[in-house]
């Protein structure tokens, strides 16, 4: 049982107005183990707590909106959790941020902002492909977008009704990337739109294969989770045959 926490859990309460929680400025505050003891939650922010791991989060049933601003977040493994997919709202600007992977379960996720992180591969944008209920997405301000294939991928990867997209200085870059892309077309070599065609058949196989690999990986965690089920069986009945030998057992004369 985590007992992280169970200090805050009075103060959280008293702040809470209409399933609204914030949580500014604190140093001490390491994961959110036990906020579900809370009440009820819809909309959680929580800004310059500089230790945070979202560790906990899993636990709060009926989250729709998450603002974790300036926490030097890098790890977003605990909101791959089925509790989660209610969320229509995730701000994670000012973080630590490389890997986006497990918000791609997020799937009724409208608003998404990644602002002012660090994400490098341009493959991540893969996993906002997987997103379809998204309208707004915002990725300023991260080092993929400097690569000469993001607006190619990012392009290729949103959903088509979304309405608004920022990866440069604009306010929606959505119709300038399109217009590139189209004006790119007009000016290319028959050769050139043939080897543009070559990339794009190579970024569809790559994203392919990452639906394996992640299909096979959920397969194995399948795996490991009941093989860990029938290791635990078997603890415990060895656990209970020690004991009943113990208590059969004649005493020592």
């Amino acid at each position: 049982q985590k007992t992280e926490n169970l200090e805050k859990i009075v103060t959280w309460r008293n702040g809470l107005q209409n399933g609204v929680l914030t949580i500014s400025n604190d140093q001490t505050l390491k994961n959110l183990h036990n906020i579900e003891q809370v009440g009820v939650i819809s909309t959680l922010n929580i800004d310059h707590c500089p230790n945070l791991s979202l560790e906990g989060i899993q636990e709060i049933q009926q989250l729709e909106n998450l603002t974790v601003n300036y926490c030097g977040v890098n790890d977003l493994k605990p909101l791959h959790h089925p509790n989660m997919q209610m969320m229509k709202s995730l701000n994670l600007q000012h973080n630590n941020i490389e890997v986006i992977e497990p918000i791609e379960i997020l799937i009724n996720l409208a608003d998404l902002d990644l602002s002012h992180n660090k994400i490098k591969s341009t493959n991540q944008m893969f996993y906002v492909s997987r997103m379809e209920a998204l309208k707004k997405f915002n990725i300023v301000e991260n080092e993929c977008t400097k690569e000469a294939d993001f607006e190619a991928r990012l392009l290729y990867s949103i959903a088509n009704e979304i309405e608004e997209v920022k990866y440069g200085e604009g306010d929606n870059d959505l119709e300038q990337i399109k217009e590139k892309m189209e004006a790119l077309k007009e000016s290319l070599s028959p050769y050139e739109i043939e080897q543009l065609q070559a990339e794009i058949d190579k970024i569809e196989k790559e994203n392919k294969q990452m639906e394996v690999d992640i299909e096979r990986y959920e397969k194995e965690n399948e795996q490991l989770d009941k093989l860990e089920q029938r290791l635990v069986k078997a603890v415990e009945q060895i656990k209970e045959m020690v004991q009943m030998y113990f208590d059969n057992a004649e005493p020592i004369q």
